[in-house]
């Protein structure tokens, strides 16, 4: 049996930056609560980050990049799936300029 042991961390969740408390078994996500020692939330997280032991569980998350061909997607390597963003992502923004591109949030609006 894997013994049991704490991490912390950031929620990668949103841009809130919540510490989290995480406590393992092994590689294996047990349980989650806010850091109470995080100088920004106090302890405090909202409930997706609470519910990562769930999303952890969820047989449905992908887990591996996936690269679209034709109507389905195929499983690809890291290096594939990098290879490939490059190569489509460049002439975008080439073309379009740089807030032609976003990573999840709205950057920052320029003056």
């Amino acid at each position: 049996m894997s013994r049991s042991h704490t991490a912390f961390r950031t929620c990668p969740l949103c841009e809130a930056t919540c510490g989290l408390e995480l406590t393992l078994e092994g590689r294996s996500l047990v349980k989650v609560r806010g850091d109470r020692e995080d100088v920004f939330r106090h302890g405090y997280v909202c409930p997706k980050g609470l519910a990562l032991v769930d999303l952890e569980r969820d047989p449905d998350v992908v887990r591996r990049p996936l690269i679209r061909d034709g109507a389905t997607h195929r499983e690809a390597t890291w290096d594939e799936a990098f290879s490939l963003i490059d190569e489509r992502l460049r002439p975008i923004h080439a073309e379009h300029g740089p807030d032609s591109v976003a990573i999840g949030w709205p950057p920052a609006r320029r003056p």
